[in-house]
């Protein structure tokens, strides 16, 4: 219908087109890659409210959050949608003062509507119409979906049914046994000989850390758990809020993870074991396009996203399929092999430049030792001047904690030197690194 005094607001960039759908983040948020790029996209569906899901352990799910997230895996995860954007516009800051992830460089939110199975249905329709969404009341003069006057057909069908969030019984309540994280480690363990036991179990990957651990939700279990690969390792990114840099090729690997895996049905694990963070290890298996159950950490080893551990893999039935694999990935310059070989040639220049003429102060083993710059000499010797007539005028270190730079006796000649404390101080005693020398 035609709307008096309403001015359509013009989209920026393509108005329709073509996108894999990557995750489901609620029933009225969409995360997709368009087929014609590689960033992912975050979309908020056109004129509509999804009941909120929990963001913390402690908290409940709002009634039916679960239901519309799960209605969204289920029709979407995977899988080739048609994407129209019905309108764009800055975020509105929340209650509590936080705005909603942009969708695009500029910071507007895409407002869209999503048609799937071909498109032959309209997802934000369906919604409505299984009283899983609230219709959102538009101003005469707001911006809105498309298929507006559909979905006010669609809410009436779901409140002359008493469908979801319309209906007059309790809502369906979900308890899911919390096994994540280090706090749970102890609960963890408990339940690692029954998991064991169970065999292959189907899961859903809830979140990507790396290609190689995952947050998964075991429906057999009711529980959610943190999962690493048995025999693999995956390049890590940074942990949000601790210091440490992305590590070469993390961003693309779980890039091609989530993309594989994520929220996906078709997905199982079997666990070998836990740890004592509480993480359980074991396989991962994907099932392919002809139904077979395929093994993830090969198809990860296959593309360069990820190497083996040699002391992880003894024992493991398939441990020479993986090493042949990865072989193979190396020998064709996969993935981070690729890339490897650039970041390894970057260093190599740049330590050369930088480190010049150099004395060996302390070898640890064949591939670790430690050296001094001949350039700083003199500062060093300087150092242990002062050092030495500071000796019995410094205050106490037996309250250090690890990380902390003290002055500490070296053993074997009597004397002071800077050093790092590694453990905890028992009696002014512990383990520390001499800095300046590296034993």
């Amino acid at each position: 219908k035609q709307r008096v005094n309403h001015v359509v607001t013009e989209v920026t960039g393509e108005k329709e087109y073509m996108a894999k759908v990557i995750e489901v983040s609620s029933g009225d948020c969409i995360i997709v890659k368009p087929l014609n790029q590689t960033e992912e996209k975050r979309l908020y569906l056109a004129s509509l409210r999804a009941p909120k899901l929990a963001r913390r352990p402690d908290a409940q799910d709002d009634p039916w959050a679960f239901e519309a997230y799960e209605f969204c895996r289920k029709k979407l995860a995977g899988k080739k949608v048609k994407v129209v954007i019905d309108f764009q516009r800055p975020p509105f800051e929340t209650a509590t003062g936080n705005a909603p992830p942009p969708s695009d460089a500029s910071g507007n939110m895409h407002y869209a509507t999503l048609f799937y199975e071909g498109g032959k249905s309209n997802l934000n329709i369906d919604l409505v119409k299984q009283g899983l969404v609230a219709l959102q009341y538009h101003r005469a003069e707001d911006d809105r979906a498309d298929c507006y006057d559909d979905m006010i057909e669609a809410e009436k069908l779901a409140k002359d049914k008493k469908a979801g969030i319309h209906s007059l019984k309790d809502p369906p309540v979900h308890r899911v046994i919390n096994l994540l994280g280090p706090n749970n480690s102890s609960r963890a363990k408990s339940f690692t000989e029954s998991m064991k036991r169970s065999g292959q179990m189907d899961c859903i990957v809830e979140h990507v850390f790396n290609a190689g651990r995952f947050k998964l939700r075991v429906p057999s279990q009711n529980a959610q758990v943190s999962f690493a690969l048995a025999g693999v390792k995956a390049p890590a990114t940074a942990r949000p809020g601790r210091p440490g840099n992305d590590e070469p090729y993390s961003h693309e690997s779980t890039a091609w993870a989530r993309e594989l895996v994520m929220q996906r049905d078709g997905v199982a694990c079997v666990v070998y074991q836990s740890d004592k963070g509480g993480n359980f290890i074991g396989q991962l298996l994907v099932r392919n396009e002809s139904s077979k159950w395929v093994d993830y950490a090969e198809l990860m080893l296959a593309e360069g996203c990820g190497h083996t551990q040699d002391f992880s893999l003894q024992g493991m039935a398939n441990a020479n399929t993986l090493i042949a694999i990865e072989k193979k990935a190396q020998e064709a310059k996969k993935g981070q092999w690729a890339h490897r070989e650039a970041v390894q040639t970057e260093v190599e220049e740049s330590v050369a430049e930088s480190l010049g003429v150099v004395a060996i102060s302390h070898v640890e083993n064949a591939a670790l030792f430690y050296v001094q710059r001949a350039s700083l000499e003199a500062k060093l010797t300087d150092l242990m001047g002062k050092i030495a007539a500071a000796e019995g005028s410094c205050g106490d270190a037996s309250t250090a904690t690890r990380g902390n730079v003290v002055l500490a006796q070296f053993s074997a000649d009597g004397c002071w030197y800077r050093a790092k404390v590694e453990n905890k101080l028992i009696g002014g005693k512990g383990k520390g690194l001499f800095i300046d020398f590296g034993n």
